[in-house]
């Protein structure tokens, strides 16, 4: 699995003051065992950008199902990017 992390500062509108550290994480599961941790981050309010075109077809839908399922019960937002790629953002970055 190929995992990048990038910390992103940012600023909240009502106080310039506050910034906060969010770490996005962009991961390619190439086996379907590889799945579990990536919910674990998404479980952990991480934002996970997930590309899902190294799975086979039924384990690819599988893993969208695993993702949105998680996603929902942590109240985050999931958005389609592209061709087999997903954004998972927790309840916590949403404004």
């Amino acid at each position: 699995m190929y995992y990048v992390e990038v910390e992103i500062n940012t600023t909240k509108q009502m106080s310039l003051h506050s910034t906060q550290q969010t770490a996005l994480y962009f991961l390619e599961p190439q086996s379907q065992e590889e799945i579990l941790p990536i919910l674990d981050t998404l479980k952990q309010r991480k934002t996970v950008i997930l590309n899902l075109a190294y799975l086979q077809p039924h384990q690819a839908r599988q893993a969208a199902d695993l993702m949105a399922g998680c996603s929902c019960a942590i109240d985050a937002t999931t958005t389609w990017v592209g061709k087999q790629t997903f954004l998972y953002t927790p309840n916590s970055l949403h404004s």
